[in-house]
């Protein structure tokens, strides 16, 4: 009973630990990028302007935009403030799938392996896009939570375990489409499971009150994956591989493939210890959702995206976790061995959004002590206004602009400048220049 509490204790302290870290890096930190300068510009706008531009732009389903609208309603904000308001948003889903996830997992597996799936999810891009002011942590969240009263539906069979599983199967298809397509994995083994405990008329029930309530999306949805054209991408071995090992990213090379390798041994022994088909369906559902993504991309060339593995990835650690459940001699050195990990990823996670701060900062500085106008590539310049809308920056069209120049390194644009006073600063771990012309 002891160890027992000194398992929750230390459980309690990752995640206390996790989310002291999260805030550390958000709380006053200005640093965004383009598509959080959409977030930020969509959320600007009253609730019909910003119905109007999500269904304009199909970019993903509702739920995200409106309550980080609420929530930054609750804030007495300026347009800079609001910034690391909004990533603290982000923040509370993790703490919410870390105390409830974790919650669930030690009633139904133990202390152990509850321990275990927290230190899982304390670090790589589970962190690192949960301070983002997009919605990956909130989807992450319902679809983990989702995969857990799947197994609580499995176990109970009660009124209140379907009740949630169908609440956060909801919730998370209108937080990201490919959490929609994460949760159809687990919904078609809940199937198979259904018809076998002679429990399918409540299954039909459930699954008919989530159709009725994606309903209104799933015209949307349809029309979404024709429209967008943003992203192209060929898809080679090589991405493949980049694209499935996005989310083990620890900001740093090593140790991010050091992750990787750890977790494929993991698996395999897993394997040999769990006959149990729930850590598989959790497991697989990131293989599932990588085949859809590629097979969509085939079909459209447009969602070959790593981070859209993130909505999954909660899930993904739970059934690695309770895959382990029954591991007894590697447990215990392999939580501290994942917590070291952690605690690395940490560092080099937050050297890099406190450097990206410093950079914004300074770049804001430069670009008030230079006469107007400024010209930025598309792919900045909603970041540039958004920090500081007075500037009115302006998109270049063709090099003959005259005036300040703000560009990507690398960009186009650089050869017909090289002879331009220039400054290279960083800016959400990309690189930019600042090009002055006379």
């Amino acid at each position: 009973m002891k160890n027992m509490d000194r398992l929750k204790i230390a459980r309690y302290i990752c995640i206390i630990i996790t989310t002291a870290f999260m805030f550390f890096i958000s709380y006053d930190n200005i640093c965004i990028w383009e598509d959080e300068a959409f977030t930020l510009n969509a959320v600007g706008q009253s609730f019909q302007g910003l119905w109007q531009i999500i269904v304009d732009d199909l970019v993903h389903p509702p739920l995200y935009y409106f309550l980080l609208k609420l929530f930054l309603s609750l804030t007495d904000t300026n347009h800079l403030t609001q910034i690391p308001a909004a990533k603290m948003f982000s923040v509370l889903w993790i703490v919410l799938v870390l105390l409830w996830g974790s919650k669930l997992i030690e009633k139904r597996y133990g202390s152990r392996t509850a321990l275990l799936f927290t230190v899982f999810m304390c670090g790589t891009e589970t962190v690192g896009f949960s301070t983002e002011i997009r919605m990956y942590s909130m989807p992450l969240c319902f679809t983990c939570l989702a995969y857990l009263y799947a197994n609580e539906v499995r176990y109970e069979n009660d009124r209140k375990s379907w009740i949630l599983f169908t609440l956060f199967t909801v919730l998370g298809a209108l937080s990201h489409y490919f959490s929609l397509i994460s949760l159809s994995f687990v919904w078609l083994w809940m199937m198979y499971v259904c018809i076998r405990q002679k429990t399918l008329r409540k299954y039909l029930y459930a699954l008919a009150v989530c159709a009725a309530s994606y309903l209104p999306w799933i015209i949307t949805v349809l029309t979404h994956m024709k429209s967008v054209t943003d992203y192209s991408t060929k898809i080679t071995f090589v991405r493949v591989v980049q694209f499935f090992a996005f989310p083990f990213s620890c900001h740093n090379d090593i140790l991010s493939a050091v992750l990787l390798g750890l977790s494929v041994l993991i698996f395999i022994r897993i394997v040999t210890l769990s006959r149990d088909a729930f850590p598989y369906v959790c497991i697989f559902n990131i293989l599932y959702t990588g085949a859809v993504c590629i097979g969509l991309s085939v079909l459209f060339d447009k969602f070959f995206i790593g981070r859209y593995l993130l909505p999954g990835w909660g899930a993904f650690w739970a059934g690695m976790a309770i895959g382990m459940k029954d591991e007894k001699r590697f447990l215990l050195p392999l939580t501290v061995l994942i917590s070291v990990i952690d605690l690395m990823a940490m560092y080099f996670i937050g050297t890099v959004e406190l450097q990206d701060d410093r950079d914004t900062r300074y770049m804001m500085s430069l670009l008030k002590s230079i006469p107007m106008p400024v010209y930025a590539d598309n792919e900045i310049v909603s970041t540039v206004n958004y920090l500081m809308p007075d500037l009115h920056a302006e998109q270049i069209q063709s090099c003959e602009n005259r005036g300040y120049y703000l560009v990507h390194l690398n960009s186009r644009w650089d050869q017909d400048l090289e002879a331009c006073y220039y400054e290279t600063i960083g800016l959400s771990a990309n690189d930019i220049t600042v090009y002055i012309k006379d």
